[in-house]
């Protein structure tokens, strides 16, 4: 997976050397809404650098415990910090586009530590089989968008997203250009 990293980075630095000075620094996040295959709506936010691309991109898959689209979690001192902020910051800064998308029943909430609020219904729906297939219907969801490059579309995930991602891409390899996978199972 080395190989995929080093095409993302490869990607991201013929972005940084076509743009000129400052084009990289203001990236636009937007939320999206898709429903997964059998029907429960989902909420992504997908942020990309200025200009009208085609962005590569780099989607965030979902892990065992479920993500919302921020993550947010407590700092100490009673601040907080937002864990996808580091990917939306620094990937669109480099000319890749970054999405990020709520785990089934997760919506963000206000209350530390986790700051989500649980459907259980729903999140109860999570198998590994859903889960590959909320990817793919978010893949769905991308190649629609304008902006975003098709051909360039990279799976990252941790732990039980290496799963994930590695089973989204072996059944639909059309759409996805490379995986970055870490803490791998």
């Amino acid at each position: 997976m080395l190989t995929a990293f080093l095409a993302v980075v490869s990607l991201a630095s013929s972005a940084v050397q076509e743009a000129g000075p400052g084009e990289l620094r203001d990236a636009a996040t937007e939320e999206l809404h898709f429903s997964t295959h059998d029907g429960f709506p989902l909420r992504g936010k997908l942020t990309l650098p200025p200009g009208p691309g085609p962005h590569p991109i780099v989607v965030y898959v979902q892990s065992a415990e479920g993500m919302t689209v921020d993550m947010r979690r407590p700092l100490g001192g009673g601040a907080t910090f937002d864990y996808f902020d580091l990917y939306a910051e620094h990937l669109p800064a480099l000319g890749v586009g970054f999405f990020r998308y709520e785990g089934r029943g997760l919506t963000t909430g206000g209350e530390p530590p986790r700051f989500e609020v649980i459907d259980r219904a729903i999140y109860n729906t999570s198998t590994l089989d859903n889960k590959v297939r909320d990817v793919l219907s978010a893949l769905e969801l991308l190649g629609e968008q304008e902006r975003v490059d098709a051909e360039r579309v990279f799976l990252m995930g941790a732990s039980e997203g290496t799963l994930i991602g590695a089973d989204a891409a072996a059944r639909s390899p059309q759409r996805i250009a490379g995986l970055v996978l870490y803490g791998v199972m």
